[in-house]
């Protein structure tokens, strides 16, 4: 049962001690920044856990400092990509984007897999590999846009930057994407 108060309207009843409130606005968000902070840690599960339970300890420490007036989804997500973006700033072992792949073979043995669930699962990984040598910003931008499906002006509110600036990094990001999923795109790949 969803709760049909606005995001906005839950966080006035938090700054007033409201703890339901809390809990409705973390069902509603702890999946999509789950997958969020999953990607922005490389995929490590227990860093993005450990952020999950950061963004929202913060956002109740940290209620009152929410303006009612703007939108709570750009807010929360600045909440979790500045958290995940301090912890990847501290996490200095980067693994180059091919180095972990699977093996064909490995995925392919996967019981009752389809080819194109086959192609899929390669797809994301390649993705999950590819994005982890982005940088930090570029990946946030590309995240907020492609997965939370973020307006550009959202991005920009979060990022603290000119919609401009989120249009390169995004364009960069997709170039960069391009040029190293060529796995994909049959016709880019060299002879």
């Amino acid at each position: 049962m969803s709760d049909p108060l606005s995001d906005e309207q839950l966080m006035i009843r938090l700054q007033e001690g409201d703890t339901a409130a809390l809990e409705a606005i973390y069902y509603r968000y702890a999946d999509r920044l789950m997958g969020f902070l999953y990607r922005m840690v490389d995929g490590d599960r227990a860093r993005a856990d450990d952020l999950l339970q950061d963004v929202f300890v913060r956002l109740a420490t940290s209620a009152s400092a929410f303006d009612p007036t703007r939108s709570f989804r750009p807010w929360i997500f600045t909440i979790a990509a500045n958290l995940a973006r301090n912890t990847q700033r501290n996490h200095t072992l980067r693994v180059a984007h091919h180095d972990n792949l699977p093996e064909f073979e490995e995925v392919y043995t996967k019981t009752d897999i389809s080819i194109d669930q086959l192609d899929h699962d390669l797809f994301r990984s390649l993705l999950d590999q590819s994005l982890r040598v982005v940088a930090p910003d570029k990946r946030i931008a590309f995240l907020l846009r492609y997965q939370e499906h973020l307006s550009l002006a959202e991005i920009a509110e979060i990022q603290d930057c000119a919609i401009g600036t989120i249009k390169s990094r995004i364009f960069y990001t997709l170039r960069f994407l391009e040029s190293s999923m060529t796995t994909f795109r049959p016709e880019k790949q060299s002879s």
